[in-house]
């Protein structure tokens, strides 16, 4: 079975509508960049030290769906990637529009 898309999962109507409301577009570039390391160093913590059993009871419940490990570990490179990445103002302005 291949692995979820989760990042479509989690763009759901009800996701990004929650999303929009506690992420406003009075947020900075400031703003977002504190945000982004705060949820990548959040991010690495969980997911390198316990992300079997933190991941599998908090995220599988998200996710709706079991996950395989190796599905988790794709998740967690792409997630690395993409919060470690310096907000451009293209990606702030998507970020806060999206």
């Amino acid at each position: 079975m291949p692995c979820v898309n989760h990042d479509t999962i989690h763009h759901t109507t009800a996701y990004t509508t929650a999303y929009r409301t506690a992420y406003t577009l009075r947020h900075t570039t400031a703003d977002i960049t504190a945000d982004i390391k705060a949820y990548n160093t959040a991010y690495t913590t969980v997911y390198t030290t316990s992300y079997i059993t933190v991941y599998s009871t908090a995220y599988i419940t998200v996710y709706t769906t079991p996950d395989t490990k190796a599905c988790i570990t794709a998740d967690i490179t792409a997630y690395s990637t993409v919060y470690t990445i310096p907000p451009t103002t293209a990606y702030t302005t998507a970020y806060r529009t999206a």
